[in-house]
This record gives structure tokens, sequence and C-alpha cells, in this order.
């Protein structure tokens, strides 16, 4: 089956490439932290650090928020492009069970496509983060000391130099992530039937996909976390402000785990919502996109879970928890000015590699698309209404993001209020749902504009055409 994968991942090269870039670009970003780490662990860099009078724990602590974001990020961009690269072959793997395939044979062959894509973007973002480490990580450390009381002082860090170790920490955690998040893809491809190769790729793509137990046992979690830390927030003493900001954010994380638990089924009842619109308005095409939008929720999901967890998770979270912090110091007397510049600078981070990761699973359907709306043409339907139909199918995927991360917002607002009301008597939040608000038209713009480009052609061209190809 290892040919045969081969074949399908080269005969489309185009549509995997983005999926690839997006593999390499996390890679990267994963090996420049682990050079971070080995280099400011290395023997050197502590005898220097020590004769500066400084310790080079402080290095790595400064650098703890970025390695918890860069790990989620790997997390969720990574997972999601291994299931979407199965869930673009399906119904490959249907035609393939059709002629008598087994279903150990189609899901040794998804992971086969997985292990191909992952290993060739793998290498090459683990090679990129060698002179990138080079270039980031010294000056990464010389910003990082500002927040030291002393500065630098006389520090000179020895020369960088980047670790095997980092290199092939980073190849392989990227691999075993993308790995195990098409596990469960390869799972449904394998017991795929050959019937559904005769339906079509719609074929039993409904969405059941995901944990809801255990999403709403994470959010009872979440809920009752300020309750729950309240002791150890009241004997943090001096630290109190810290102790409840760190009591948001880790209500807010268990809800954005809550999230990815729910799964397919939770995209499909944000989805459901989202078609609420398109009814209130009256819009027959509207109507018909929130009915295709829902139907193919499973791939769907690998576009729109990354997208809430960067608006939810990294903007929700991280905004409310730094609001949080800022609330709590003012309440106790301090009056100096909060610096954002480090909080919005993981905010994009998250928000670029989340847009390239949907921008990614998207151009894996391009063809798909333009075949889809070509039948749509041959049924009557005009370009203008083709037009009509990709701009609701976008506004209904970002949307349906965009109610996905009030799971992270409500839970970690919700947090900050029940520990202020607790402390003061007084509940003081900040739920950043204008920000999320704008982060969704953002959204909507770049899949618009990410759509139709995957149909441009199919518009301005004949339908017989695009069936044929």
């Amino acid at each position: 089956m290892g040919r045969y994968a081969l074949r399908i991942f080269r005969e489309d090269l185009a549509s995997w490439v983005p999926i690839v870039l997006v593999i390499a670009a996390t890679s990267a970003l994963v090996g420049v932290c682990a050079n971070q780490f080995a280099w400011t662990s290395s023997k050197a860099f502590g005898a220097a650090a020590g004769a500066a009078g400084l310790s080079a724990f402080e290095f790595q602590a400064v650098s703890v928020t970025v390695y918890a974001e860069v790990a989620l990020l790997a997390l969720f961009s990574l997972s999601a492009v291994g299931a979407a690269t199965v869930e673009r072959c399906r119904p490959t793997f249907a035609l393939w069970r059709l002629m008598g395939a087994t279903p150990g044979q189609a899901g040794r062959a998804a992971l086969l496509l997985v292990g191909i894509a992952s290993a060739v973007g793998s290498l090459a973002g683990s090679l990129a983060s060698v002179p990138l480490s080079a270039l980031l990580v010294p000056a990464f450390d010389g910003m990082a000391a500002e927040s030291f009381s002393g500065g630098l002082g006389s520090f000179t860090p020895p020369p960088f130099s980047a670790s095997p170790a980092a290199w092939a920490l980073s190849f392989a955690l990227s691999v075993a992530t993308c790995m195990l998040g098409s596990v469960a893809a390869a799972v449904r491809a394998a017991r795929v039937r050959p019937v559904d190769s005769l339906r079509g790729g719609r074929a039993g793509r409904r969405g059941r996909g995901g944990h809801p137990i255990l999403g709403w046992a994470l959010v009872a979690c979440a809920l009752a976390t300020p309750l729950a830390g309240l002791p150890a927030a009241e004997s943090a003493g001096g630290q109190l402000s810290q102790a409840m900001a760190n009591l948001v954010a880790l209500a807010g994380l268990l809800s954005l785990l809550a999230m990815v638990a729910f799964g397919a089924r939770g995209v499909r009842a944000a989805l459901r919502v989202a078609g609420v619109l398109p009814a209130a308005v009256r819009s027959p095409v509207g109507r018909l996109a929130a009915r295709a939008a829902t139907e193919l929720a499973s791939r769907n999901a690998s576009a729109m879970v990354p997208l809430a967890a960067a608006v939810g998770g990294a903007g929700g979270i991280l905004l409310t928890t730094a609001r949080t912090l800022e609330a709590v110091m003012r309440r106790l007397g301090f009056s100096g000015s909060f610096d954002m510049t480090d909080t919005y600078a993981l905010i994009g981070l998250a928000a670029g590699f989340a847009l390239a990761t949907a921008v990614a699973v998207l151009a894996l359907s391009a063809r798909d698309e333009g075949r889809h709306q070509a039948l749509l043409r041959t049924l009557g339907l005009t370009p203008r209404g083709v037009a009509a139909a990709v701009a609701w199918q976008s506004a209904l995927v970002a949307l349906g993001a965009a109610l996905l991360s009030l799971v992270p917002i409500a839970c970690s607002s919700f947090a900050a209020l029940a520990l202020t009301w607790m402390f003061w008597g007084a509940p003081a939040a900040y739920a950043p749902l204008p920000e999320a608000l704008a982060a969704g038209v953002v959204v909507w713009v770049v899949l618009l504009a990410v759509r139709w480009a995957q149909v441009r052609g199919a518009v301005h061209s004949s339908p017989a055409a695009c069936l044929r190809s």
C-alpha cells in the first residue's frame, strides 16, 4: 500500500504543498524552542550566567509562556492537519474497499499517507530551525533580559550552537503529533463501506466524531476551578494577583480542551446554530450552504477547531487573564502602566498559525469544491448564485468557529468573575467579545478569498469540463 499512498501524494502535489508548509513551520517553531532550552541549559551558558551574577533558570522561566503556546499550537495545528489528510482521501479509500481492499489495508494506507506528508514537512522544518535558532534565540534572550531587575549586567553569552538533540526532537514530535491526530480519522477510513464510493465523498461524513461526555466533564472542571483553587489563592499572600491569573488561565485551558473533546459533534452543533442566520434572512442559497456545511462537519472540524482555539484560546484566554491580572493589581494599589506587547505578539502568532492551518485544510479540498460548484451550475445555479453560496459557506464556518470560541472565553471570564467576587464582593472581569467578533470577520474574509480562488475556474468555465476533471 505504500506505493499507492505515495502515488496519491505525488499526483496531487499542489494540494499537499500548503499542508507540508504548515507542518514545516510548526516543526521549525518547535525546533527554535528546543534549541533555546538546550542552549540555556548548557554548562557554558550556566557558567557565563553565574559569572555575571545571574541564573540560567531566569532565561528559561521567561520562556515558559512561549513554550506552552508553541506546544498548544503544535497540538492543534498538526493534529488537525493529520486528520484532514485522511479525510481528504476518504472517497479513494471507499473505492479501494469496493475493489476488494480490506479495512486494514485502507487504514494502513491512510496512516502511510499522513506519514509521508508529515515526514516531508517535519524534515524541512527541523532543518530550517537550525539557522532560525542561530538568528532568533540570542536575540530573544537579550529581549527577555529586559524583564530582569538588573538587566544583563556584565553577562556575555557563549557562542550559540544548535543542538542535534533539538533537531531530532522537533522532527520526532512533529511526525508523532501528526500521526496521533490522524489515528481516529484512519480508523473511520478503515470502517468506510464500499457502497460509500457510489454515494460520493459526502457519504458517512455527518460528523459523529467526538467525546461529549469527556467534553462536559472538562467544562464542569473548568467551572469548578475558582472554588477548588480558592484555598491556594488565599494562601498566596503577596502573589495573590498571579495566583488568580493562573486560576483564570487554568479554567480557560480546561474549557479549551473540552472544545477539542467535543470534536465534530461540537462543530456540527455550532454550524446548526450558525444556520439560523440564513434561515432568518430567508436565503435559499444560504440554507443550502448551511445544510452542506453541517453534513461535512468532520471535514470542517479540521479547519474550525484550530480557528476557534486561536480566537478563544490564544485571544480569549490570554486577554482575559491579562486583564484580570491588571484589575487585581489595580485593586491592590498598583498604579503603573501595563505593557501588553508580549500578549498581543503571542495572540498574533496563534492567529497566523490557525489561519495557515485552515487555508491548508481547505486547499486539500480544492478539486472537490470545484466539482461541487460545477454540479450546482448544472442544476441551474447562476454564477452569481455560486458566488453567494461561497460567501455563505465561508460566513457559516467563520461564525461557527466564533461560536466555538465562546466556550473558553465564557469559562475563563466566569472564573475571573467568581474569583474577584469571592475576594472583594465586587465581580470584575473582561470578556473579549469585541475582539472575538473582529477575529470572526477576519476569518470570514480569509476563508472567502481561499474558497473563491478554489471555485473561480469552475464558475468561469463549462460545468461539464469541471465534472470531467
